[in-house]
């Protein structure tokens, strides 16, 4: 009886590759997809909140703090900074540090907000709108630079 669908073994050898090792920028890539869904899922909360509000004159800086925030947890995800305690995994953990991106977020919008130069309405086509961006992503990824030191402390 003839096998089917069998190969022989040089091709066997040439389907197994070595594994190459990842480079810097797809590590960071990675870091930033996974904080991305970390982030967003665990900030389900004030987003909803945000939404029902209906501010839709700060809603860009809801958009630049979740950027700081996931810029921030990637470079922390990846153990970038020496003085952090590593990433750890795990639902209690998850849970605190969801709890944290959620008090993190409305304070960096509002101090965005206190950023912002103008009175009234943003007009993206003559308000300034640059400088109160930078501080609300600032603000939210030096708070996401904080959250595994906090993680470390609160659960072991």
């Amino acid at each position: 009886m003839a096998d089917r669908g069998g190969t022989d073994q040089t091709t066997e050898q040439r389907k197994l590759r070595p594994e190459t090792a990842d480079g810097p920028v797809h590590e960071l890539l990675t870091d930033g997809f996974d904080a991305a869904s970390e982030v967003l899922v665990a900030s389900i909360p004030f987003l909803t909140l945000t939404a029902i509000r209906d501010e839709a004159a700060y809603s860009y800086l809801v958009v630049f703090a979740l950027a700081g925030l996931i810029a921030g947890v990637a470079v922390a995800r990846g153990d970038r900074i020496d003085r952090l305690p590593p990433w750890r995994g795990g639902l209690r953990r998850f849970a605190v540090r969801g709890v944290a991106y959620n008090l993190a977020l409305p304070p960096a919008v509002a101090v965005g907000g206190l950023a912002e130069v103008g009175p009234g309405e943003v007009n993206w086509a003559a308000g300034p709108v640059v400088v109160p961006a930078v501080v609300t992503g600032a603000v939210a990824g030096g708070v996401a630079l904080a959250v595994p030191s906090i993680t470390h402390r609160l659960v072991r």
